[in-house]
């Protein structure tokens, strides 16, 4: 004898989901498979993934705008991440040949402008610190300080030029000129609030100029003082004379 079978339609329950936005906290009975689909937004919005208390976002094989792929370890202490050049980013160990600390570049160059940051430039075991600028270079200071009481030059001549409207001024005190063994017996300039002078302080003052005139500018006294500075002087007022003497 046959058995006959029944159809039967039964309705949906009301509280079952036609779409994920329909549950207002959707949680998920298993691992979320996209099947070759994107999770994607609209409208610009972020999408953000927030987990919970100390938890963690843990993403494997991650990929960065299609473009580079992290490594999946966190590699070791003082390691870099490098690239191959075709997207892929692995931990690497910078090379001894390195530069580590500023003393290793032997050929420096500043990017910009040095800002010692309230620091000094110092040398140690009594060195000389050296600013050599190249060809026809110079070395401009502004608002020059020097420690000490001695501008030296080592080869050639020390030259002080001031700007075409400026001089070179010494105020109340006197600029000596010594010898080697630093003995002042040579020419001294002194320079006070009343007076200047041009004196030695041991021996003739000559003045001997090669192949030269020493020069007197009309109306200008000569005075001879003897050793006492009194009103005894035998005085010389040079004139412009008529025709020059030979």
């Amino acid at each position: 004898m046959a058995t006959s079978s029944v159809l039967v339609f039964n309705s949906v329950p009301s509280d079952n989901l036609f779409e994920v936005s329909s549950d207002l906290s959707p949680q998920l009975g298993g691992n979320l498979d996209v099947n070759g689909s994107s999770i994607i937004s609209t409208s610009n919005a972020n999408i953000n993934i927030t987990p919970n208390g100390s938890g963690t976002v843990d993403v494997s094989n991650l990929t960065v705008n299609s473009a580079f792929t992290l490594p999946t370890s966190d590699g070791s202490a003082n390691q870099v991440l490098q690239t191959d050049g075709s997207g892929s980013l692995s931990w690497a160990t910078i090379s001894s040949g390195g530069i580590s600390d500023l003393v290793d570049d032997t050929t420096p160059q500043l990017g910009g402008n040095l800002d010692i940051n309230g620091n000094d430039i110092v040398s140690t075991s009594n060195a000389d610190i050296n600013i050599t600028p190249n060809g026809t270079g110079k070395v401009a200071i502004d608002n020059l300080r020097l420690d000490g009481n001695t501008i030296s030059a080592s080869t050639g001549a020390l030259i002080i030029e001031p700007g075409s409207t400026q001089s070179v001024r010494i105020s109340n005190g006197k600029f000596d000129i010594q010898d080697s063994s630093n003995n002042l017996n040579n020419l001294v300039f002194r320079v006070d609030s009343t007076t200047s002078s041009i004196a030695t302080t041991t021996g003739d003052l000559q003045l001997a100029p090669n192949n030269a005139n020493v020069l007197l500018s009309t109306g200008t006294d000569l005075v001879f003082e003897g050793d006492s500075n009194d009103a005894y002087e035998t005085t010389l007022t040079v004139t412009d004379p008529t025709a020059d003497k030979q």
